[in-house]
């Protein structure tokens, strides 16, 4: 923000993420704030299709949505709250990369995905999430070959903790 960015944030909780976009663009930046639910893939593709329409152009993608079931998988009801943590946390990013592609091609553009320890080192009651960082991890890996050709970078980052308010919003 302070370098002059035009940023389009995306986040679940509009309140805070317009908070967070009002002091980028006290900073300098121009910023959009925009809540989709990046599980739906047409709310990405109008997401990334914003973004383009208010910058004409699209230089990177942080892929970093994220939430968590905190169970045994025989302990699970049904399989709703596993299929849930896959769309959110690898389903959106890829639904996010693949309409940003276009724009990032032509920009040379680099992709972020963020996955997690938990996409290197599975985690006991955790198979959902594991699940679906190890597959970011993948995604990112195959990305990264198949975009060299076109100048875009793929990055993966795999933290190990967060301070954030991950942790307090277990399902």
């Amino acid at each position: 923000a302070d370098e002059g960015a035009r940023l389009v944030l995306a986040a679940r909780n509009a309140e805070r993420l317009e908070a967070v976009a009002a002091t980028c663009r006290q900073r300098g930046a121009k910023a959009i704030a925009l809540p989709p639910d990046v599980a739906d893939e047409a709310r990405c593709q109008a997401l990334i299709q914003q973004s383009g329409e208010a910058y004409g152009r699209l230089d990177m993608l942080v892929n970093n949505a994220g939430m968590a079931v905190v169970s045994k998988l025989e302990d699970l009801p049904d399989l709703h709250l596993f299929q849930r943590v896959m769309d959110v946390n690898f389903r959106g990013a890829v639904a996010c990369t693949y309409h940003a592609l276009p724009y990032l091609k032509q920009s040379g553009g680099q992709i972020v995905n963020v996955a997690s320890l938990g996409g290197l080192v599975a985690i006991p009651y955790n198979s959902s999430y594991c699940a679906s960082k190890f597959a970011m991890v993948g995604f990112s890996d195959a990305l990264r070959m198949e975009l060299a050709p076109a100048g875009v970078s793929v990055t993966v980052v795999c933290p190990y903790w967060v301070v954030t308010e991950f942790h307090e919003h277990y399902l």
